[in-house]
């Protein structure tokens, strides 16, 4: 599970300000009374000839029967309250001059609309999306509206092959599921693994139920760091899992931490009861998820109610299960409990202690926490048990960028990088989260004409302005 990324504030486009009535009214404790124009006018006529009245008292006189008749004739009239005020002004016929200065503004828009295009020939809405189309990129933002089928799963694209396979034009012979699981092992490039996967897939060489090496595909997609897709990967795997009866769910966890690490905290949550259910049947034969059920936290709260109470019937099982720990863990994650969820993959840790996916899920835990000193110490056990783990290069890189030390974050990004490929090759597909945290990493060293190179092809350029990796 890798760090939450680094999100800046998304804003809407630009809308037009529209400025509302200037309603001026008079009130008298909370309510508008109507005035009498005519008596208004008298106000008005006796202040205007007050300059040339020499007896003041006559003229406090008169203004005092004035007001006497302006209050007499108000009290007649039924008080308004503040939204028929309104709606009386919202209604009274505009003045001549008012309507005069509307048509001229209305006039003035037109034509200024009219100079920047022929009307029909442009699409302002498609104009809008172009201008913000691929900022989300650029920044490693999400930007695709979620839509889910009838089980409350994403519904998704395909998944996408490698246009370039060099394993493709092997003999086949060298060019199989157990030739990619051995590469593996031996610790060798997660890319070339995966293209391994791809071209066993291709020749049906797809291992246990048909899904064996779909699962494993979108789990190495994932260590590379090449989230969506693993994610596709693993929804494959575990579809052909389930037609075959479920096989044990598995790939369910897998795939509920790939939601996760997209955001999809429902489906995520979804996935883990269903893997729960199918593992430990007998403790969870009566939960479920309400149908009437629209809040989140609901959903959270049974789900981890049910994770929970299972852990607790494990505490005096001498052999305890680190799965489970794990999809608490996860729930825990997604609930931002992660000093809690650090403890259960610690908790997993302690029965797998060579589980270099384990290590790199724990120093994330941490470094969620504000721990992300302790969690390199995480990564780089990580590190220690698989040094080509992308995955792991990433979240140390994001650690360090937490802590200030940018060039250090930078040279782990694109040591990340340099393990996606050969250079020369310039079909070459690279994580784009990986190029996207690069890429603000080196705003914030103020070398922004370098996040401008930071995209396929320009690793050596990186070289030659010092960046070792």
């Amino acid at each position: 599970m890798p760090q939450l990324p680094l999100m800046h504030q998304r804003y809407p486009p630009p809308m037009m300000l529209m400025h509302p009535p200037n309603f001026h009214s008079v009130t008298d404790k909370g309510k508008g009374r109507a005035v009498d124009p005519q008596l208004e006018a008298a106000f008005d006529a006796i202040e205007s000839r007050s300059k040339n009245m020499e007896d003041a008292t006559e003229l406090e006189k008169a203004m005092d029967q004035l007001r006497l008749e302006r209050d007499a004739i108000a009290q007649t009239q039924p008080a308004l309250s503040d939204f028929q005020r309104i709606w009386r002004d919202i209604n009274a016929a505009p003045s001549a001059e008012t309507l005069e200065e509307m048509a001229k503004w209305e006039k003035e828009f037109n034509e200024a609309m009219s100079s920047q295009r022929e009307e029909g020939d442009f699409n302002y809405d498609e104009a809008i999306t172009a201008q913000f189309k691929g900022l989300d990129k650029e920044f490693g933002l999400p930007n695709d509206e979620l839509k889910v089928d009838g089980d409350g799963m994403p519904i998704l694209k395909s998944y996408d092959f490698e246009s370039e396979n060099k394993y493709l034009q092997e003999p086949e012979a060298s060019v199989s599921l157990e030739a990619a699981k051995t590469l593996l092992k031996e610790g060798g490039s997660l890319s070339d693994v995966a293209l391994l996967l791809e071209a066993a897939i291709k020749q049906k060489d797809l291992g246990e139920g048909g899904y064996e090496a779909w699962i494993l595909l979108g789990e190495v997609r994932s260590m590379d760091e090449r989230e969506e897709q693993g994610m596709l990967a693993l929804r494959e795997g575990v579809k052909i899992a389930q037609e075959q009866g479920g096989a044990g769910g598995v790939g369910l966890l897998s795939l509920a931490i790939s939601y996760t690490n997209e955001n999809y905290d429902r489906p995520s949550q979804l996935l883990l009861l269903n893997w729960l259910k199918i593992r430990y049947p007998q403790h969870t034969s009566g939960v479920s998820i309400p149908a009437t059920t629209t809040q989140p936290w609901a959903v959270h709260e049974v789900v981890q109610d049910a994770f929970l109470s299972v852990a607790r019937i494990q505490q005096a099982d001498p052999e305890p299960d680190p799965e489970l720990q794990v999809g608490l863990g996860v729930l825990l994650y997604i609930n931002g409990e992660f000093s809690k969820a650090a403890d259960c993959f610690a908790s997993a840790l302690s029965m797998r202690p060579e589980d270099y996916v384990l290590w790199n899920r724990y120093g994330s835990c941490l470094s969620n926490g504000n721990r992300p000193e302790d969690s390199l110490t995480a990564y780089r056990e990580a590190l220690r048990l698989r040094p080509k783990y992308t995955r792991a290069l990433y979240n140390v890189g994001v650690a360090c960028l937490n802590l200030g030390a940018y060039k250090e974050a930078a040279e782990h990004f694109l040591h990340g990088l340099a393990l996606q490929g050969d250079e020369a090759n310039k079909e070459t597909r690279r994580s784009e989260q990986l190029w996207a945290t690069l890429r603000r990493t080196l705003i914030a060293m103020d070398r922004a004409d370098l996040a401008d190179k930071a995209k396929d092809g320009n690793l050596d350029l990186f070289r030659k302005e010092g960046f070792e990796f």
